[in-house]
């Protein structure tokens, strides 16, 4: 089972270069962290400097690990990006999906237990 991870927050406006200078960095760092099996970065288009991570897993223990290491970790490249979050890491938003269940009909809402989910 596949978990997406998005993480929401607000760059401020002027430490956006290097803040973009620092996203292979960030990558590379939660890639020695665990099993991460898509990473992107995405700016609203709405909301200036606004960005969302996506970040994909197929382990759910390493959500919680991931959760931590944005949110609580006081070591490493992702503590240093306080300085540029709008707000500090208390501003981070977390939100962590998976893939709905359809029945045969493809019928989307339908739940179904842990180990029958495709």
């Amino acid at each position: 089972m596949n978990y997406t991870v998005f993480v929401e927050y607000q760059i401020k406006e002027s430490s956006w270069e290097e803040f973009l200078a620092h996203i292979p960095l960030i990558k590379q760092s939660l890639r020695q962290q665990g099993p991460i099996l898509d990473h992107t970065f995405l700016e609203s288009v709405e909301q200036p400097y606004l960005v969302v991570e996506i970040i994909v897993v197929n382990d759910k223990r390493y959500v919680q690990q991931l959760k931590q290491l944005r949110t609580a970790s006081d070591q490493g490249i992702l503590c240093e990006l306080d300085r540029y979050i709008q707000g500090g890491r208390e501003k981070i938003r977390i939100w962590t999906f998976s893939h709905l269940a359809q029945d045969e009909g493809g019928q989307r809402g339908k739940w179904l237990p842990e180990n029958q989910k495709p």
